[in-house]
């Protein structure tokens, strides 16, 4: 057996559970998605990054373990509907 191999069983109800500033402890993932000029990685085209988070199933608050800039709802552009 290699040395950074264990057998390590535990008990889930013995962990704390990750609570939301509402107090919700249900969480979902969600995407952010960044845009990449082309110019910083030697492109012609932009390319797109996709960043896996958590966020609170009720509030949407992202999860303490988030480290992205999220940017704040007045930094949103207004949303265009594509469909009627």
């Amino acid at each position: 057996m290699k040395p950074s191999q264990h057998n390590i069983h535990i008990d889930p109800n013995k962990l704390p559970t990750e609570v939301c500033q509402c107090g919700s402890y249900f969480w979902k993932r969600v995407y952010i998605i960044k845009e990449v000029s082309g110019m910083l990685i030697g492109s012609t085209k932009n390319e797109f990054l996709f960043f896996d988070i958590l966020v609170c199933e009720k509030c949407e608050t992202p999860h303490v373990s988030v480290k992205i800039k999220l940017p704040s709802k007045e930094e949103l552009p207004q949303s265009k509907t594509l469909l009627p």
